[in-house]
């Protein structure tokens, strides 16, 4: 009895005390913790394709490499010409007359060549940025910094020609 009175006498003695105001919420809110990250880049969307018909004349930002797709005066074809080159065009063949392995062609139905011209088309047509496509009918020519593809989709040839490398298909 004696511990009861006890402790009911202290909880008066408390309860009489001034009260201590306090403000805010319970409980007491905090802001979540903020952890820096770095935005995920979204990936850069392939270029719409440059649809392109009659003749179009064309060139690298670099200026080293020229193309020309064309499907009027005889069949479907795109040639590129390159100005500087560390690789060799194979001796020329005597059925050429002309100055031969300065560029590239593919012809609708044929695998891809050297070029046998007399002509240029180097630092004609205009400037297409890198990464971009140009499609005339079934075929396409991808500049890219490494260099120029033209495919015929259709036969799957075509050639690669860069300042270092060369690949007919």
């Amino acid at each position: 009895m004696r511990t009861l009175l006890l402790a009911l006498c202290f909880v008066l003695l408390v309860g009489c005390h001034s009260a201590a105001t306090v403000s805010g919420t319970f409980p007491p809110s905090t802001a979540a913790p903020t952890v820096a990250t770095t935005p995920t880049p979204s990936p850069t969307p392939s270029p719409t394709p440059m649809i392109v018909s009659g003749t179009k004349l064309f060139h690298t930002p670099s200026d080293n490499i020229a193309c020309v797709m064309s499907n009027e005066g005889g069949p479907l074809m795109a040639r590129c010409d390159i100005g500087n080159r560390t690789w060799k065009a194979p001796p020329k063949p005597k059925n050429c007359p002309l100055d031969y392995g300065n560029g590239v062609l593919v012809e609708d139905g044929k695998k891809g060549t050297y070029t046998c011209a007399g002509d240029t088309v180097l630092h004609q047509g205009d400037a297409v940025p890198y990464g971009q496509k140009l499609r005339m009918g079934v075929l396409g020519c991808d500049v890219e910094t490494t260099g120029v593809t033209c495919t015929n989709d259709a036969t799957q040839h075509g050639f690669f020609i860069s300042k270092t490398t060369v690949r007919l298909f």
